[in-house]
């Protein structure tokens, strides 16, 4: 089934925690966040077989997740599904497992086997002070952007728009196409990396 949650469901100080659901017929969507599950200070956490969604993003340190481990012991995430928000500036992590300079949580991460939709600008896995961590068989891509999303409402922000500008300003304007001798169907040459810059 789908449950909408308005709120983060935390667990905090807990033992060794498991959330296991039923692949994509478990789906957890935060309404009005970034973050759906918040585990905080747990000796182990293992979390698998989950869809999470996060529909927006609001905390501004970019450490958060729609999956949110923090200072916890040995962590495991398999075969998850999470679809992150877009923003202008990054935000949040469709996966995030950080552990602070004060905590003493140690042992390994694992994050394995998941399928990861974030949204512009922001992250798809973040792992922040891992002793061993071990990424592997995940597949990350760009999720589109919500329906009425607007250039111009983009542009207004300041990072988004200095980055913009890093890609459509050309920083060596003195470098020029230099003109073939004849003609001929061979474009002319141009220095790449130089004058122009494709993005997506």
């Amino acid at each position: 089934g789908t449950w909408i949650v308005a709120e983060p469901l935390r667990l905090f100080r807990t033992r060794n925690v498991t959330v296991h659901g039923l692949g994509r017929a478990s789906v957890v969507v935060a309404s009005k966040g970034e973050t759906a599950f918040q585990f905080e200070e747990c000796d182990s956490v293992t979390f698998t077989d989950m869809v999470v969604e996060a529909r927006l993003g609001t905390i501004r340190d970019g450490l958060g997740g729609a999956v949110s481990m923090l200072n916890c012991g040995p962590v495991t995430i398999e075969r998850v599904t999470v679809v992150g928000p877009s923003a202008p500036e990054p935000l949040v992590a469709g996966l995030a497992v950080t552990r602070g300079p004060e905590s003493n949580a140690v042992g390994p991460i694992r994050i394995h086997d998941c399928d990861l939709a974030t949204g512009e600008q922001q992250t798809g896995i973040l792992v922040v002070n891992g002793d061993v961590v071990q990424v592997e068989g995940n597949t990350l891509r760009a999720s589109s952007f919500p329906e009425g999303t607007r250039l111009r409402d983009y542009l207004a922000n300041a990072r988004y728009r200095a980055a913009a500008r890093r890609q459509l300003v050309d920083p060596n304007p003195d470098v020029r196409l230099q003109p073939a001798e004849e003609p001929t169907t061979t474009p002319a040459r141009v220095e790449v990396g130089r004058d122009i810059r494709f993005t997506v």
